[in-house]
């Protein structure tokens, strides 16, 4: 969640990133062929990097930053947009957030 809504991405966004994307020291997250398939940089804030850094360290995903469940045992695959929807669903729940998002 403090991803996609602290760098403002698209959700097909989040689903492409993967960990070469992410630049620690410059603070930005490289978008690869977005809308339109331009490719641009957005700043991440030095709180989101430090929540990258412990998420990666814990979860250790192989390619893509956000890892879905994939069929093919030892290949990576991205999260779905159904996960990604779920994600945005349960945290607005126990937010509170009764708006339909």
């Amino acid at each position: 969640m403090a991803t996609l809504y602290g760098c403002g991405l698209r959700m097909s966004e989040l689903q492409k990133l993967v960990l070469r994307d992410l630049d620690f020291d410059r603070l930005q997250l490289h978008i690869r062929e977005s809308k339109y398939g331009k490719s641009r940089y957005v700043v991440m804030s030095k709180l989101l990097k430090r929540g990258l850094q412990s998420y990666i360290t814990s979860v250790a995903p192989i390619q893509y930053v956000f890892n879905g469940n994939s069929r093919d045992s030892g290949k990576a695959a991205a999260i779905s947009a159904r996960g990604v929807q779920w994600v945005v669903r349960e945290n607005s729940k126990a937010c509170g957030i009764k708006k339909k998002l």
